[in-house]
């Protein structure tokens, strides 16, 4: 995979098709830029850690939406409101006979600009991922002493910031 992606950058530099502007491509330009020293074997670990790490949050986000979906009816009936007069119509047919929908399709691109432009849905995933983060804590190093509420927080010393904790603390968002 790696191989087959440096050798479609090298053709698209002499003239060939573009290439897809994707994680690998990054850290591949990175690597070729001096920016980063990756071995080939570390591209393809970085590559399969992003693409899980990003399937598992996904579907969590995904699952923890449904849920708040299905628990509150008002929520459920305004979604449906807001997508009802969506394209899917268009992509109906081809999903039930199997097709395969890809970005080089005229309707699907269509719907994805659809989707794009929905305030609700976009508004109920940003409260999931309000409410359920993904990643629930932030650990980050003290690069110098510094104090918190009067505790020293020496140079070194790494901090776990509760992410769940903040995103759901009322003095902050309300009860």
């Amino acid at each position: 995979l790696v191989q087959r992606r440096r050798d479609e950058m090298a053709a698209a530099e002499k003239g060939g098709p573009g290439v897809r502007a994707d994680l690998l491509t990054m850290m591949l330009r990175a690597n070729m830029d001096g920016d980063a020293t990756l071995t080939e074997d570390e591209l393809v670990d970085q590559a399969q850690t992003f693409m899980t790490a990003g399937q598992i949050t996904t579907a969590a986000t995904i699952s923890f939406v449904i849920m708040e979906v299905t628990r509150d009816p008002t929520i459920r009936e305004r979604l449906v409101k807001e997508l009802d007069p969506l394209a899917l119509p268009l992509l109906k047919p081809r999903a039930e006979a199997g097709a395969l929908l890809s970005e080089d399709d005229a309707d699907c691109m269509a719907l994805m600009k659809q989707l794009d432009e929905l305030p609700y849905l976009d508004a109920v995933i940003k409260e999931s991922l309000r409410v359920y983060p993904p990643a629930t804590l932030m650990p980050r190093e003290a690069i110098e002493d510094d104090y918190i509420d009067g505790v020293l927080i020496p140079r070194g010393t790494t901090l776990s910031i509760p992410i769940h904790m903040l995103m759901v603390d009322p003095t902050i968002w309300g009860p």
